[in-house]
């Protein structure tokens, strides 16, 4: 007997037929449902990594052209100082020059003698102190008197 695509049942058809469905057509039908659902997840697995490495890649960006920015500002102001250093050092220079040539001797001697009327002292005109004795000891016994308890202190200690 042939298959077929309704069952009757005889003598009494009032009920609705029933279709029969084939094992292997639900078989088929789970395997085609899996297969898209797998590709489905794969579709979105894909998407999903490939948002990821975009967004990774746009942060990387990113953060290099500010870092870029920030070295090229750094490098413009150590420029400027680099400048006004070399500018600095070339004033050191001249003032060092100038220092050299008033503090030569000559330069020195000529100047007190003429511009401020000084003359080198005699030997009339300067008194000679014999630094060996001591000329200063009452001063001393002075200090001592009106030293206090700290001073006392520290004595003891020494």
């Amino acid at each position: 007997m042939g298959v077929r695509e309704y069952d009757y049942i005889r003598g009494n058809t009032a009920l609705a037929p029933e279709r029969k469905v084939k094992e292997l057509d639900k078989k088929r039908d789970l395997q085609r449902k899996e297969r898209e659902r797998k590709a489905h997840q794969k579709r979105k697995s894909l998407l999903v990594s490939g948002l990821t490495i975009a967004t990774v890649m746009f942060a990387l960006g990113a953060t290099t052209l500010y870092l870029d920015g920030k070295i090229h500002a750094l490098q413009k102001e150590l420029l400027i100082l680099e400048g006004n250093m070399k500018e600095e050092e070339d004033v050191n220079a001249a003032i060092n020059v100038d220092m050299l040539k008033f503090a030569s001797f000559d330069k020195i001697k000529s100047t007190a003698e003429n511009e401020l009327g000084m003359v080198y002292p005699s030997s009339e005109s300067t008194i000679s102190i014999d630094m060996s004795k001591e000329y200063f000891s009452h001063l001393k016994n002075e200090e001592s008197k009106k030293s206090g308890l700290l001073q006392k202190i520290i004595a003891a200690f020494n």
